[in-house]
């Protein structure tokens, strides 16, 4: 049997772009099921909102985060992508982060290099952490994984605080560091995605702030 990072490696890597909505509690899974998508991203801000009614401002814990995956993950078929938000500390505490969402039946993590508390990244005054040390977090997650195929992505949100090309640098070097799938530029102009895209040597994922969800697809397919 395939695991859910192979099924998920698999799907990411086929000729079409994925839409992958976001879902934040039981009730939002199962509509994202019933309308036929195979992935879902347990959405950070989505959780935090929901189950704790406060913004995503880094209020919401790692074992609230994690136990919200855990339950979304124990009866669904949904190949899920955590939000680790900045992966809760430092590099050594990545490691064990990356393993927990893991061992809870994610198919991935999303990993994002602001500082901590973070805030959600379609807001304004986010502030990065320094690339040398997003790239640290990056090989700690992928060196946590039990299943070689599970998913590690990064984000960066530096495109508003340092510009584009900062963030198409950033994006380069997470993935030299060893990402297996998409790495994420949260900028909302159309014409940024097109030069990261081109720019990128991994898949990229595009995030929308309406739907709590995003698409992915191979940067050398998108025109």
């Amino acid at each position: 049997m395939k695991s859910k990072g192979k099924r998920l490696k698999e799907l990411m890597a086929g000729p079409e772009i994925v839409i992958i909505p976001g879902a934040y509690d039981g009730y939002s899974a199962r509509l994202v099921e019933a309308a036929g998508f195979q992935v879902a991203s347990a959405s950070g801000a989505g959780i935090s909102e929901s189950h704790l009614g406060w913004a995503d401002k880094g209020v919401m814990s790692f074992k609230d985060n994690l136990e919200a995956c855990r339950d979304m993950a124990s009866f669904s078929n949904l190949l899920f992508i955590a939000d680790a938000d900045t992966g809760y500390g430092n590099a050594v505490t990545v490691h064990f982060v990356a393993r927990a969402f893991e061992d809870a039946g994610m198919a991935g993590v999303m990993i994002e290099d602001q500082v901590w508390p973070k805030r959600c990244g379609h807001m304004a005054g986010k502030q990065v952490i320094t690339a040398e040390e997003m790239v640290q977090k990056v090989r700690s997650a992928a060196d946590a994984r039990r299943d070689p195929d599970f998913c590690i992505r990064a984000r960066t949100d530096a495109a508003g605080p340092l510009g584009i090309n900062a963030a198409i640098d950033r994006l380069n070097m997470y993935a030299e560091a060893g990402l297996r799938r998409a790495p994420t530029c949260c900028s909302p102009m159309r014409c940024c995605r097109r030069r990261i895209s081109r720019r990128s040597p991994a898949p990229c994922r595009s995030r929308s702030p309406s739907t709590w969800g995003s698409a992915s697809a191979r940067g050398r397919r998108r025109r």
